[in-house]
């Protein structure tokens, strides 16, 4: 997930920058706060979920196991 974001934002301000100078700087101003609701909203979430999804697993596993 976070590849995409290393790629996408940097390539967007290269296409993006000389179309049109008022919404690429409103764009780089917001940028920070995009990356603490992406980071707030998606990442903390996903990794939850995921170390969730694992434990629960690893729990199916070892009770499985001990029979």
């Amino acid at each position: 997930m976070f590849l995409n974001w290393v790629i996408a934002i940097p390539l967007w301000l290269v296409i993006r920058a000389p179309m049109e100078e008022q919404t690429f700087a409103i764009f780089t101003a917001s940028l920070p706060f995009i990356i603490l609701l992406y980071i707030g909203c998606v990442l903390i979430p996903e990794m939850l979920i995921v170390s969730a999804k694992n434990f629960i697993i690893k729990e199916f596993k070892r009770r499985n196991t001990t029979k």
